[in-house]
């Protein structure tokens, strides 16, 4: 029997989901556990960096599920834990026991000599808040999970921060339990779960207060209060764990062991982030003796749909430095060591079994079409260790596993990741097939029962039912095969593959095999229990069989049908609604008309097509004669009544989805109707290609004949190269464009008169046929007694016969415009050529714009405007035609109205130019008149401005721009300089200055050189009277600065207070060199005499005085005043005021009188002790 093989029995208890959490079974765990060639490969660069490195922080393990990370991290953790078993074995012994590896092994065992503490933990058991709730409960977990380790109270950080005081800051942990329990009679890690029980409160302030030696009252509140302030991050979570290991022996490592992280943060930045910065921060704050070991899913981007997995968690991954990724090998490792081993003895008879069959089992397992590669056995050895199970078996299980938790199929918490793991799976069925002879090997369908009681009813209520009514083992067989494979896209469930996967035996008769799985397949389809595709095959779920039986049984519209073939044909297959002309490559857009109906806006042309919906397809002969005499394409397509039904099958499903999907009750529901709209997707997209061939097949008609054009592979090309012939037949005028592509570059450059090869000339007066045809057109509407406007005649040569696009009928008329025979106004004004250009480019202007014939002038009016633009320029017009030369006078008017602007804008320098603005007024004003104005009225125009320009612009622009314009800037500036001085010069040349610079035009006769004469005649003379008052003031300083030197008074003082006072003086004396003004030389005379007398009474004072001088000297001159004499005064005589009635001396009495009045009033101020300066 096939259990006789194994070293080990098939039937003993494995446990086949390691939980983090889970420690009943810690001594089988370790001992069972397999250290797989993967493992061993991916764990030696973890082992040689741990103690050693400062760079790493953390360990990532990742695989699919069912992949054994849970497992390595539970061992890992035990590992670096330095956990030992009940027989006092350590794990890290055990652990270094099951590699080969000698370096691996030496690392192991230095890892277990290094003091450490594992915290292990499943981080989704563990959440106090669920993470949609609170987007820090990542960093709560670890709180929680480290306050726990150490004993603390972790599910709620404010009592477990409470214990940290008392035990690591008061070291009082201890005591405090001890004097709790004496207090309440309760244990505190039992009563602190109700820490808002009176009795609690009371019992803890009662303990603290004995401990402490404090009043009871103070810790009435103190959980409340650390509650409060409380401020839990990352940082103090870090701070806390580098206390901890701080408390510990040397180079102690603190490690977290967190299981299911990937999960737990999938689609949520925010999560993934903190889990970043935790990492970073232990690794900081400790020195790297804290690391982060974590284990998250390959697949986990399917958890979170808003994961953006490329950035964040890319990030995250960067910041754990060692990386294990566990894949399917090392699945198929575990199971082969500790499941499949086998017994040495049996190991020589199976490699013999394999040597004598190994040619039929490769020819009945790889004759498949099944779409999935299949890779036989590699030898003999292969072929022991996976035995009884064939090679295939592990790795489509696996991804059919996958498919399965990929359409939410497994139940619980997480079940999009499965919860049991393949060794459970194959365990179940080794058991199966235990007491089966050797030539048994387990068909795919046995694999159902290792998950059945992990599936979610509703997925197989199907085959309940089946076991229930069809009475037939076999076709239940089959049916559970594909339930497997159903959502494993990559394996084509044909007859032949799904054979292959039930073959249960090394001799088994293939044929009837084959004509087993065939007729089960007919009765499972009969049944409803599978749908079949084509040649594929599938199992239906209950629902997806209700789902496709409302879509079939769901109404549409017809105008539904008729919109969707018209996206199919119109939208999709020829894209836009317009289509280019080859000759002139400019597009011309058509009605959409589809049997019989009209889409959109109606145009001059239309294409209709006839597609296989519409039932009077037949009479052929009449939709061609329809078309006689109308601009229309028409196109007839085959019949195709499966073309029809996938139309209406589309939007069955389109509407049966938008119905439904808001009110979809389960995610088994909402999971059919993705897959339907997904499918339905790939319908659309074999239905735009069918149209397209449709419609590169179909029979083309225009004016009531057959087109001679061949079908095309590309419907689009079909009807674009039909569509030709429509704009040929319906629009003969466009041969009078030729083959020229006209666009708006081409009519601007012709105003402006621009040479354009092949199309303008503008030597070149003929006018062409389709000139002559807008010619016709205006002058039969002026006939009519009607105006033509732009829009009138774009409008009319847009349709048949002519079909000119807008910038073809803009050049001719453009064209007519430059030969002078039209003219263009808006009002009463025509446009020039500027103007012309932006009405054509605005089509707002279009029906403002208005096309006359040219106004005919004759020779004498030209000659008349050509002789004033000679008089009024200097120079001769280069143009004959009266609309030119008057084009060309008013772009000179602009030039000469610019330069008379320039000159104006010099009136601050030159007063006089403003007798110019009325000139410039008229040029302005004139420059803007239309052409008509300027041909019509050349007197009025010379009597405006010929004069002035004569009289008054030319010699002021003469005068402005030559040596003149210097001289009178120069009188200008004395005038202004030497204004405050010319009351002290004797003379006339100043006011005459003043009255030339007030004359209105300077620039005529000789005023110019007299006012230069009297410019350097007053220049002269104040020069020379500046000089006389400067030597004159500047002897008087002096002086007075001599005299202070040699006074009485003054010669007392120290140096330094002499030289301070007579300083103001001094400083003005410097100052007279640069004074340019009469007035003020004199009146700096008149200050002399003010400044002396202050100085002489500022040293009389300091004099008096023998405290220290005002600059911190001491003078002892006042040492010797006589005590009590009156203190000296010094008045300027002009300040004496003598009283005298008389305001003049008209007698010798008068003189006496005024005398004694003098002599009285000095005598008084001698007598009051004062010093008279005269």
């Amino acid at each position: 029997m096939i259990q006789d093989l194994f070293i080990k029995d098939v039937n003993r208890e494995i446990e086949t989901v390691v939980k983090a959490d889970d420690i009943r079974n810690v001594d089988a765990e370790v001992r069972e556990y397999v250290i797989t060639k993967e493992i061993n490969e991916k764990i030696g660069d973890l082992f040689s960096q741990y103690g050693n490195t400062k760079t790493v922080n953390g360990v990532w393990i990742h695989g699919f599920f069912g992949s054994g990370k849970s497992h390595l991290l539970k061992m890992l953790s035990y590992v670096f834990g330095n956990k030992k078993l009940e027989c006092g074995t350590s794990v890290a012994h055990i652990f270094a026991s099951k590699t080969t590896d000698e370096f691996i092994k030496a690392d192991i065992h230095r890892i277990a000599s290094i003091p450490s503490e594992s915290i292990l933990f499943n981080i989704d058991q563990q959440a106090i808040i669920s993470h949609n709730e609170n987007k820090d409960s990542v960093l709560l977990v670890f709180y929680k999970m480290f306050y726990d380790h150490l004993g603390f109270y972790g599910a709620y950080p404010h009592i477990a921060e409470f214990e940290w005081w008392l035990r690591f800051e008061k070291n009082i942990y201890t005591e405090f339990k001890e004097q709790f329990l004496v207090q309440t009679g309760m244990e505190w890690a039992d009563a602190r779960r109700n820490y808002y029980d009176p009795d609690v409160t009371d019992g803890l302030s009662a303990a603290l207060a004995n401990l402490l030696k404090r009043e009871e009252k103070e810790y009435n509140s103190i959980l409340e209060d650390i509650e409060k302030r409380q401020n839990l991050s990352i940082d103090h979570l870090a701070g806390l764990v580098a206390e901890y290991i701080n408390t510990k022996p040397r180079n102690f490592h603190l490690n977290f062991f967190v299981d299911e992280v990937g999960q737990y943060i999938a689609g949520d930045e925010t999560m993934m982030l903190n889990l970043q910065t935790i990492a970073e921060s232990l690794a900081t704050a400790t020195g790297h003796k804290s690391w982060i070991f974590a284990t998250a899913q390959s697949q986990i981007e399917g958890l979170g749909e808003d994961l953006k997995w490329t950035q964040d968690y890319a990030r995250i991954l960067g910041r754990f430095k060692v990386k294990i990724s566990l894949s399917s090998a090392n699945v198929d490792e575990v199971i082969e060591k500790r499941l499949l081993d086998k017994k040495k003895e049996h190991i020589p008879s199976l490699k013999k079994l394999y040597n004598k069959e190994k040619a039929l089992i490769n020819t009945i397992i790889s004759s498949t079409d099944g779409g999935m590669p299949i890779v036989a056995y590699k030898d003999e050895e292969d072929f022991v260790l996976k035995y009884p199970f064939l090679f295939y078996q592990f790795t489509l299980f696996q991804e059919c596993r996958t498919s399965l938790a990929s359409h939410d199929v497994f139940q619980g918490k997480h079940a999009s990741v499965g919860e049991r793991n393949m060794l459970g799976v194959f365990q179940s069925v080794l058991k199966d097939i235990s007491r089966d002879n050797v030539l048994t090997v387990p068909s795919f369908d046995k694999m159902y029962k290792g998950i059945e009681n992990d599936l979610r009813a509703e997925f197989v209520s199907g085959i309940n039912n089946a076991q229930t009514n069809l009475n037939d083992p076999f076709a239940i067989k089959v049916l559970k095969t594909l339930f497997l494979v159903k959502y494993y896209k990559q394996f084509l469930a044909t007859k032949e593959s799904i054979a292959m996967l039930l073959i249960d035996h090394v001799h088994i008769d293939i044929k009837a095999h084959q004509d087993k799985v065939n007729k089960a397949l007919s009765k499972l389809e009969f049944h409803s229990y599978i749908e079949r595709n084509g040649h594929l095959y599938e199992f239906l779920t209950n629902k997806e069989k209700d789902i496709e039986r409302e879509i079939k049984n769901t109404r549409i519209e017809e105008s539904r049908v008729n919109q969707l073939l018209k996206e199919l044909f119109f939208d999709d297959v020829l894209g836009r609604n317009r289509i280019a002309y080859t000759d002139n490559r400019q597009e011309y857009i058509f009605t959409q008309k589809l049997d019989g109906g009209i889409f959109g806006r109606e145009h001059e042309l239309a294409i209709e097509i006839f597609t296989p919906n519409y039932e009077g397809r037949e009479g052929i002969e009449v939709l061609k004669s329809q078309t006689m005499g109308l601009p229309v394409l028409r196109l007839v397509t085959q019949g195709n009544s499966e073309f029809m039904d996938d139309v209406r099958m589309y939007l069955k499903v389109h509407q049966y989805h938008a119905l439904n999907q808001m009110v979809a009750s389960n995610n088994e529901t909402r999971s059919i109707l993705y897959q339907k709209l997904s499918d339905n997707s790939k319908r659309k997209e074999s239905l735009r290609n069918r149209a397209n061939v449709l419609l590169g097949k179909a029979e083309a008609f225009v004016n009531g004949a057959k087109l001679d054009v061949l079908p095309r592979e590309s419907g689009k090309i079909f009807v674009e190269e039909c569509f030709q012939h429509l704009i040929k037949i319906i629009y003969p005028g466009l041969r009078m464009l030729g083959t020229t592509a006209y666009n708006e570059d081409t009519f601007k450059d012709i105003i402006q008169g621009h040479n354009i090869p092949l199309i303008f000339d503008s030597s070149d007066i003929t006018v062409s046929e389709a000139e002559t045809q807008l010619l016709n057109f205006v002058e039969r509407r002026k006939k009519q007694h009607e105006r033509t406007s732009v829009y009138d005649l774009k409008n009319h040569f847009a349709k048949k016969p002519f079909g000119w696009y807008d910038n073809a009928t803009f050049t001719l008329l453009s064209k007519l415009y430059k030969k002078n025979k039209v003219e263009v106004t808006i009002g009463e004004n025509p446009l020039d050529n500027n103007e012309l250009t932006d009405a054509l480019l605005n089509s707002s202007q279009h029906s403002r714009a208005f096309i006359v014939g040219q106004t005919v002038y004759t020779p004498q009016q030209v000659t008349e405007l050509k002789e004033l633009y000679r008089n009024l320029f200097d120079r001769n017009s280069v143009y004959n035609d009266a609309k030119d030369v008057a084009t060309d006078f008013k772009d000179r008017l602009k030039e000469l109205a610019a330069n008379v602007s320039t000159l104006l804008a010099q009136s601050s320098d030159f007063p006089f130019v403003k007798t110019l603005q009325p000139f410039y007024d008229r040029l302005h004003e004139w420059s803007f008149k239309s052409y008509k104005e300027i041909v019509e009225n050349p007197s009025q125009l010379e009597e405006l401005l010929i004069a002035t320009k004569e009289n008054e612009y030319d010699p002021i622009t003469s005068f402005i721009n030559g040596q003149q314009a210097v001289i009178y800037k120069n009188i200008r500036s004395t005038v202004a300089q030497n204004t405050p001085n010319s009351t002290f010069v004797v003379g006339d040349e100043f006011n005459n200055l003043v009255q030339f610079l007030e004359n209105p035009k300077p620039y005529l006769g000789n005023a110019l050189r007299e006012a230069e004469e009297y410019r350097k005649v007053l220049q002269e003379k104040i020069k020379t009277l500046i000089k006389t008052e400067k030597e004159t003031t500047q002897k008087e300083y002096k002086k007075s600065l001599e005299m202070l030197h040699n006074h009485p008074e003054l010669q007392k003082l120290t140096p330094t207070d002499l030289d301070r006072l007579i300083l103001p003086i001094k400083q003005k004396l410097a100052d007279l060199n640069d004074q340019e003004f009469v007035g003020n030389l004199r009146s700096g005379r008149d200050e002399l005499s003010a400044m002396v007398v202050e100085a002489l009474n500022t040293a009389v004072e300091l004099n008096a005085s023998t405290a220290p001088s005002l600059y911190g000297e001491t003078s002892t001159q006042g040492k010797h005043r006589v005590e009590g004499a009156p203190a000296i005064k010094y008045v300027n005589r002009n300040n004496v005021h003598v009283p005298f009635p008389k305001t003049e001396l008209t007698t010798a009495e008068d003189v006496q009188d005024y005398a004694t009045a003098l002599q009285e009033t000095f005598l008084k101020e001698i007598e009051d002790n004062k010093r008279i300066r005269l």
